[in-house]
């Protein structure tokens, strides 16, 4: 069954007609009268972090099929079409259990694809107070290869974005690791130097999580200077625009709450 809708293009201004069925099928200037036209017309939304929403906590194994089904629903309703749920720093239990439920809800729920990935946000980040934000203390830990290897395959292979911090030793051996894979690695909740920072791009990081948790200070942000860094495409949440790299936006003040 096919579809079609009318709108302005949200890049011109200019009416268009679409028609879909379970795909989009067509993409037409629409040469019909325009004064009862009242809706934009916009690629969905892709949000890489989403801990939770509508009351809905990603981080637990526990988040019934039924309650994830209608936070989806409730996404959608805000103009976003795929997530990656997004695990915090947790017991390596727990986060696997989160991982198992994530999976499941992808692979049976009828929103399910919705789920484009994973997005491991931890455990391998920094315990200090400021970057670490709303993780847990005792469960921020150094990266282990063996760890990561549980992970996935608690995951089935579906995190693709995983935020470590490079400020543990061999945190390069790790992410050449993990990119080797096909998986993004984002620096974030950090208090990495800037040479540290810099073996990491040089190993394959290829953005930044919550720039705020990276530059932790003044001092910090002065000492990062970003001019260097972002020749090496390590970004942030502001200078990622300046240098076409990627880099995630978290309004501010919403950061670790998971709705």
């Amino acid at each position: 069954m096919r579809t079609k809708c009318f709108g302005f293009d949200y890049r011109t201004g200019e009416p268009i007609r679409v028609e879909f069925g379970v795909a989009i099928e067509a993409v037409d200037d629409w040469v019909g009268p325009t004064d009862q036209i009242d809706t934009w017309i916009a690629p969905g939304f892709i949000d890489l972090q989403v801990n939770g929403f509508a009351g809905v906590d990603y981080c637990s194994g526990n988040s019934s099929l039924e309650e994830i089904g209608r936070s989806i629903r409730e996404q959608f309703a805000t103009g976003v079409t795929r997530i990656y749920p997004t695990v915090i720093t947790g017991s390596e239990a727990d986060m696997q259990a989160a991982f198992r439920n994530i999976v499941k809800a992808k692979r049976e729920l009828p929103e399910g694809d919705a789920f484009e990935a994973i997005h491991a946000e931890g455990p391998f980040i920094s315990a200090e107070t400021g970057p670490r934000g709303a993780h847990p203390v005792a469960q921020c830990r150094p990266p282990q290869i063996e760890e990561w290897k549980r992970m996935q395959g608690a995951a089935e292979g579906h995190i693709r974005l995983l935020t470590l911090s490079p400020e543990y030793e061999g945190t390069t051996k790790l992410i050449e690791h993990v990119v080797g894979e096909g998986v993004v690695v984002s620096i974030g909740h950090t208090k990495a130097t800037t040479q540290q920072i810099a073996d990491a791009v040089k190993a394959g990081a290829t953005m930044s999580t919550t720039w705020q948790r990276v530059a932790r200070s003044a001092a910090a942000a002065s000492e990062l200077h970003l001019g260097p860094v972002g020749r090496r495409q390590i970004v942030g949440e502001l200078y990622c625009r300046w240098n076409s790299c990627a880099g995630e936006f978290l309004e501010s003040g919403h950061s670790g709450q998971r709705d």
